[in-house]
């Protein structure tokens, strides 16, 4: 089960639809025996959290969300435009970077956009009256689709994800200016620190993120290979080995 962030409504979320054995078979890579365990220990952990988050649990998560900004992105598959959302704790990503103190990047505004050829894809708002705050955006890895693995795998990433400040970059794209200004969180950060709303969030975030990894490395002939070793360090392992 899982809370919607943006009505507080609860919604049946299977498990079941997190399974990629289809698509592993279709590019003839199930084959490989570190990808499928990736897969089907990934199936575990997700069914597991999954289990753990009834009705009395998620309404628990409540407070969390009226006390800080929440951003929720809706998650798709080739049968359905929505299978579930990933929530992000905006309150706390915005804590978190000012804590840590790095200086920001600079992204232009030729990059941004709502298509997967966009390398930073945000919610356009259009224009109105909302007051906006000079702070840097804030850019996650974006791993709602598994388009960065059309890119060589790099931190920062080159898929980014807008989780805060989507008014901001609408206004850089209304007003044609040239750059503006990101802070970026690596997913091992957002876990490392608990930014997601939910464990549950974090792992259908990182699931994603460890098949873009392995998708990226498709055509390579030595996947096999490259599969167990990825596996021993994947975010499965390192951060939700104890839900398999």
């Amino acid at each position: 089960m899982k809370l919607n962030c943006n009505d507080y409504s609860l919604y049946t979320f299977n498990p079941k639809v997190m399974d990629y054995s289809s698509i592993l078979e279709q590019l003839d890579i199930s084959k490989y025996e570190y990808v499928s365990k990736l897969n089907n220990d990934w199936v575990k952990v997700i069914s597991n959290l999954n289990d753990l988050y009834d009705e009395k649990t998620l309404f628990s998560e409540l407070d969390k969300i009226d006390e800080n900004e929440v951003y929720s992105v809706s998650r798709g598959n080739h049968w359905a435009s929505f299978i579930c959302d990933i929530a992000f704790n905006v309150g706390a990503i915005n804590d978190y970077v000012k804590k840590r103190g790095n200086e920001p990047i600079k992204l232009s505004y030729k990059i941004f956009g709502s298509e997967n050829n966009d390398l930073v894809n945000f919610s356009y708002e259009g224009n109105n009256d909302v007051k906006l705050s000079n702070d840097p955006i804030i850019v996650v890895p974006d791993y709602v689709t598994t388009r960065g693995s059309f890119y060589p795998k790099q931190e920062p990433a080159q898929a980014l994800l807008v989780v805060d400040g989507n008014h901001r970059a609408s206004k850089l794209i209304d007003e044609f200016d040239e750059e503006i200004k990101a802070y970026y969180v690596s997913l091992e950060e957002l876990l490392d620190e608990n930014l997601f709303i939910t464990k549950l969030d974090g792992a259908l975030y990182s699931q994603f993120a460890d098949f873009t990894n392995i998708f990226r490395e498709v055509q390579n002939p030595k996947l096999k290979h490259i599969s167990r070793k990825y596996y021993r360090k994947s975010y499965l392992m390192k951060y939700f080995s104890e839900f398999i």
